[in-house]
């Protein structure tokens, strides 16, 4: 209450130390009034009259702020306000908040990062320096490129590298056979088969991955022709034998025929 008085009775104070000053004005505005008859006087009389007007109120403005600083110990200083960066345009959450001084640069920050995605840009843009309210800005996201790249492990065989973005579903690339040799997987760095051929990955980083080959495998079907196996005649179905092109092939038992002899098998083996 103390300061509510002495700040009404400063104010008072003020208004009545300027009250000559205005009279001062008024008594101008009288002598310009009369002068206006020669365009000459009464335009030099109103540059006059401004040009005590502005004197005037920067003789009580300064007389205002004097009287702030011998109550309250303190002049007008700028205020603190905040930067407040979002995560994204929702602005429901926020990265950082950052308190800065009116009229201070703006200091960058640590770029955020989000799964998937690169960092742009903060929008709308920051000033240079910090006004006198608080600024609030919003990451902006682009879809991260992902490259996926292939080694086959044979001379003049390179697929092509695929480049899509973050979350993509990638077909893996067949090849043809090489030397009695089949693709049968694609592999990461790591060993660990990821795909087979023609079928589909999603894409989350760049990668290499290494074509992993097997031997061509082939069926070989023994057709008893009439015959039987181990002596049963019941058991006349076709033997088959899948193996690896290019290892021995091991023939079953000769299978046995009432009333013929079993001269071989025809056929290459």
């Amino acid at each position: 209450m103390k300061k509510i008085i002495s700040l009404l009775m400063a104010l008072i104070f003020v208004f009545s130390m300027a009250t000559p000053s205005f009279a001062a004005v008024a008594a101008n505005d009288t002598a310009v009034q009369s002068s206006v008859v020669n365009d000459d006087e009464g335009i030099a009389g109103a540059n006059n009259l401004l040009g005590q007007v502005v004197e005037i109120i920067n003789s009580i403005w300064t007389r205002i702020v004097d009287f702030f600083k011998s109550i309250f110990g303190f002049g007008f200083r700028p205020g603190t306000y905040n930067v407040i960066y979002y995560t994204d345009e929702t602005k429901t959450v926020v990265y950082e908040k950052v308190p800065t001084l009116e009229g201070d640069a703006i200091a960058p920050i640590a770029i955020p990062t989000r799964v998937g995605y690169t960092f742009k840009s903060w929008q709308p843009a920051l000033p240079k320096t910090m006004p006198g309210e608080d600024v609030e800005v919003y990451a902006t996201w682009s879809l991260k490129t992902v490259t996926i790249s292939f080694v086959s492990g044979v001379d003049g065989v390179k697929p092509a590298d695929i480049k899509t973005t973050y979350g993509s579903t990638v077909t893996l690339p067949t090849l043809d056979e090489v030397d009695n040799k089949i693709l049968i997987g694609w592999e990461k760095p790591s060993g660990d088969v990821i795909g087979m051929p023609g079928g589909t990955i999603q894409a989350t980083d760049d990668i290499v991955l290494t074509a992993k080959w097997g031997v061509k495998a082939t069926t070989i079907t023994f057709n008893p022709n009439g015959g039987y196996w181990n002596e049963n005649p019941s058991n006349t179905a076709p033997y088959k034998i899948t193996q690896s092109v290019g290892q021995k092939v091991t023939a079953p038992a000769d299978p046995t025929r009432a009333g013929y002899k079993f001269e071989g098998w025809d056929g290459v083996v």
